[in-house]
């Protein structure tokens, strides 16, 4: 009876591991057929928003992975004039994750856009940036100025950061008049 029983054990863990194994299998090969797939997106959902930022510009990378907050910096051109600068940046909290694209010309804010809001009060942050950072509003000179009180408080202070650390290096690197 006891020999019974180990079969048993064996048969179903045998079973499970047989189970197992065809399900990372499948996992492995939907994430192979998916990814380059989902890459494509992101990178279109990013030109669009490139576009909205600096409507008819061209956009050139000039650095990537700055630091932990700024991904990418690219110069935008109209008719081969340099009009500003478009950083990608991010950051996470508690709360989610935030990853935007901020165009920044002569020390200026100009528009800002989400290419990734996974914060709980996700709509709040966006009603926030839409406010706080309308275009012109927000300088080099009174980022810290900015009031981050307003339903999303960690989402808001996340965002502060980020542009902070954004005007920062456009001040430090950019802001000698060329734009």
């Amino acid at each position: 009876m006891k020999e019974n029983f180990t079969k048993k054990v064996i048969r179903i863990a045998l079973v499970l591991m047989l189970v197992s194994g065809l399900s990372a299998a499948l996992i492995i090969s939907l994430n192979k057929l998916t990814a380059p797939i989902i890459e494509k997106n992101n990178i279109d959902k990013e030109n669009n928003s490139l576009a909205q930022i600096y409507e008819g510009a061209t956009f050139e990378t000039k650095l990537e992975n700055v630091d932990e907050t700024i991904l990418k910096v690219s110069e935008a051109k109209k008719d081969d004039a340099l009009i500003g600068y478009v950083y990608k940046i991010t950051g996470k909290n508690g709360y989610g994750k935030i990853t935007l694209l901020i165009g920044i010309s002569d020390g200026k804010v100009k528009k800002v856009v989400f290419l990734e809001n996974t914060e709980s009060y996700a709509s709040t942050v966006e009603d926030h940036v839409n406010n706080a950072y309308a275009p012109d509003k927000v300088t080099t000179e009174n980022i810290g100025d900015v009031d981050v009180k307003c339903g999303a408080t960690f989402g808001a202070k996340t965002i502060k950061a980020m542009m902070q650390s954004a005007l920062d290096h456009y001040n430090k690197n950019y802001s000698g008049g060329n734009d």
